[in-house]
Order: structure tokens, then sequence, then C-alpha cells
């Protein structure tokens, strides 16, 4: 019998991320591994008491080595999946060099990117990234995207409908500009984190200004939109890290015109006759689920624009082109609803999923690169006492969050566990999983059937 070690999986965004990370932890405990997945703050403080266990980075990043040397030094092993390796300006080379930085790279025994284009572009831009190092598996997040899954999302698909009926889902991405944290905090970060290489830093103030101008003419096009079509529904979904105040203040008495944030994205797109968003990932996301999709670019800049959301949708420059692009979609969404045969090749070459599944090649290679069992865990009063603390913690965020309108991710929640576990199609005996709430933040997840 091989077995599998343990890894960690952090989730930052849940809206964004958990769901995928949940099928991938599916995929590879019915290969036997043993997971455990949570916050960042919570992985870290499991991993500081396991050894010889694996970590799925969700970035590689200077700002986080004096980490990295940490667990290497309790033989702990890296491998990162950048979950905005899709949204790609025109610029790649600025992106890759911020996404892969060379004194981060070191640590990683792999880095697993979205498609067989940005692996060759990191080969061309970036050659402190050894090629061996670089495999191609897709995003699992998108995987959801597929009708193969559509019982993932079959209760959330029903609340969405029978809350807003027929809608149009209006995405928006100004997280660098309309920050829930505030004006002064955003500014303080892009002037001094140092996640932004220095030479970068002007693309990253540039984008928090036009991101501004940007978000009131999506608030003018929403009113536009509601007005022509009276009958139709329309949800305004912003970023988790955007504050929410502005849109609901601006849509005020337009009876058809909601703002709503709640879940994640996918059951969203897959609730909507069409999507509109300017350039940003969920653009891709509703190509791939095969929906009408339009980006809205009254503004553009090759610098700081991410083309490829652009490219896959019908990109329209004004309100007016909008509204007919719309149109054409509620009359007929089948002209709409699969790129054609350019764009989906292009898309293909970017995202692996659009043909196959990215959870699948993920959990088969790690299957195959990883087989030493863990160690751990140790000290297990220090650790006792610290997943003490993050119960505690977690209070005191829930109760700053509420106040400050921040839907932080600061815990993990058994019930939802079980009920999203089973969906995923690869593990459908509940029973025969082990799933355990540590700190509140992380859960333990581990098959009972011997393999």
């Amino acid at each position: 019998m091989t077995e599998h070690p343990l890894i960690f999986i952090p989730v930052e965004s849940k809206k964004r991320e958990l769901d995928g990370k949940i099928l991938l932890a599916s995929a590879l405990i019915a290969r036997g591994w043993k997971v455990i997945i949570g916050t960042k703050a919570g992985i870290r403080r499991e991993m500081l008491h396991h050894r010889n266990a694996l970590y799925l980075a969700k970035s590689v990043s200077s700002d986080f080595i004096p980490f990295y040397r940490e667990i290497q030094s309790l033989g702990h092993r890296m491998v990162a999946l950048d979950v905005e390796g899709g949204a790609l300006t025109r610029e790649i080379r600025n992106d890759l060099l911020r996404s892969y930085q060379q004194d981060a790279v070191e640590y990683f025994d792999y880095i697993y990117v979205f498609g067989d284009k940005i692996k060759k572009d990191i080969a061309e831009h970036i050659p402190y990234i050894p090629q061996e190092k670089i495999l191609v598996t897709g995003e699992p997040r998108f995987d959801l995207l597929k009708p193969v899954h559509d019982p993932y999302y079959a209760a959330d698909i029903e609340h969405i409908r029978n809350t807003y009926g027929n809608c149009v889902l209006i995405n928006t991405s100004f997280g660098l500009s309309n920050s829930v944290l505030g004006e002064e905090w955003i500014r303080q970060f892009l002037e001094t984190t140092g996640d932004i290489p220095e030479e970068q830093r002007p693309l990253y103030l540039l984008k928090h200004r036009e991101g501004k101008i940007l978000m009131q003419e999506f608030i003018a096009m929403a009113k536009r939109l509601a007005e022509r079509f009276p009958a139709l529904n329309f949800v305004l979904r912003p970023h988790p890290d955007e504050a929410q105040e502005v849109y609901r203040e601006a849509f005020a008495g337009i009876l058809n015109l909601f703002v709503d944030g709640t879940g994640s994205v996918q059951p969203w797109i897959k609730s909507a006759k069409a999507v509109i968003h300017h350039d940003c990932t969920t653009g891709l996301e509703a190509v791939l689920a095969m929906k009408p999709t339009i980006s809205y670019i009254p503004r553009t800049d090759e610098r700081i624009t991410a083309w490829l959301p652009v490219f896959v949708s019908v990109a329209c420059t004004s309100e007016n082109a909008v509204a007919n692009a719309l149109e054409t979609a509620l009359q007929q969404p089948e002209s709409l609803s699969a790129p054609e045969k350019e764009k989906g090749d292009v898309l293909a070459s970017y995202f692996a999923n659009f043909r196959e599944e990215a959870s699948d090649m993920l959990a088969d290679h790690l299957s195959v690169a990883y087989c030493q069992p863990s160690t751990g865990p140790f000290g297990l009063v220090r650790l006792s006492l610290a997943r003490l603390r993050s119960r505690v913690n977690i209070v005191r965020l829930r109760n700053k969050s509420r106040k400050d309108g921040w839907d932080r991710f600061i815990r993990m929640d058994r019930e939802e566990l079980c009920k999203r576990l089973p969906l995923t199609g690869n593990l459908n005996d509940i029973s025969a999983l082990r799933i355990s709430i540590r700190g509140g933040n992380t859960a333990y997840l581990q098959s009972l059937r011997k393999s």
C-alpha cells in the first residue's frame, strides 16, 4: 500500500477559491491523500506543528520568503498554482515577474500554470524558472463551470433564480479603486507593499486611478440597461475586496437593479441570461460556462487591461453597444453562448480546463510526484493553545467584519463541507470521510477506506 503525504491547501477568498479547492481536495482524497484546508492563518499554524508535508501555495512571492524558509526547515515541500494566472495584460512579462518573483522561485518544486501558452510565455520571459518545474494543469475552480458539475451548484442556482428570476449578472473588479478597507489603506498598500516589483508600481497606481473612472462608467451603464430592459433583473456583483455602499447608493429606488455579492460566482454565472464584465477572470469563467459574455471597455489601456477576457467576449465600448449585444443575447443566446473557433483555440491554449479536467490533472501529478508520508502533529500542548487562540480570534474578527463590511474568510464550516464534498462526484459516501475542524479555521479531511 502506498501512503501519500498530507497536503496543506490555503484559501484566501472564500467566494473565489473555496469551491475549486474543495473539488481538488476531493480528487486528492479519492487518491488516498490526507488534506488540511483552511485560512492562510490556520494553515500556517498547523504547518508549524507537522513535518514532511506538502504546501500548495497560491502565489510565489518574495514577501513570504521567511515563511517558506520556516516550513522548509520542517521538511515541508512546496508547489504553487497562481490563482490570478489567467487575467493577463498584453505586457505579460510584467504580470509574470510579479507572479513568480526570482528569489522566491527556488523554494518550489513545481509551478502549475493554467495553459500551454502561459508555460511558453514563462520560458520566453522568465529564464530563471527551469522548464522542468513548470507543468500545465489548468485551474480546478474552472472545472466547476462544466455541465458535468451542475449538481454541485444546483441548490444555489435554484435559490438565485427564485430570488431574481430572469437576471443578467454585472460583475465588477475594482478592488484596487473601491477597497472595502478605504482609500487611505489601499493607497498606502500600493505605495509600500513589497509584493509589487518597484518598476511595476506606477502601473498599479494607474490601475487604481483608472478604476475609479471605470466604476462610475459601470454604474451609469447598469442604470441605462435597467431602464431599457424593465422586465429583466440586473444583479451587480462587486469583487469581494470592493465596498458595496457606492453601488447601493447609486441604485437606490431602481426596482430591477440589485447589488448582491453573496456566495461564489459560479452559480451566479450559471443562473444568468448573460454576463457583463470589464476585463476580469469572471469573463473567462462565463465563456467556459457557455454563457453570452459581454465586456464593457469604455476605457482601455493595454498596460493595465487584461486582454484575454476581453478577446473571448463581445467587446463593447459604449453603453448603447452593450445594450444591443444584450438584446442579441436574449433573442439568440446560442449565437453568443460559445466562442467561435479562433477564440476557442486561443482560450484552450491559455486554459487547459477548456478541454480537460484540471482537478484530475493536478491530483494525478501530485500523486506521482509525492509519496512521502508526513510526520505530525507535534508539540500538542502548544498546538492546542494556538488553536484555542484561533477560535477566540474568529469571534473577534467576525464582529469586526460586521462593522467594516469586509466579508473575510475566517472559519471553516463542517456542515458546508459535508454538503459540498459529495457533490464533487469524487466522494459519494460522506460516512467514509473523516472531517475534523481544527482551531475553527482549518479542516482535516481523510478517507476512512483502505487503499
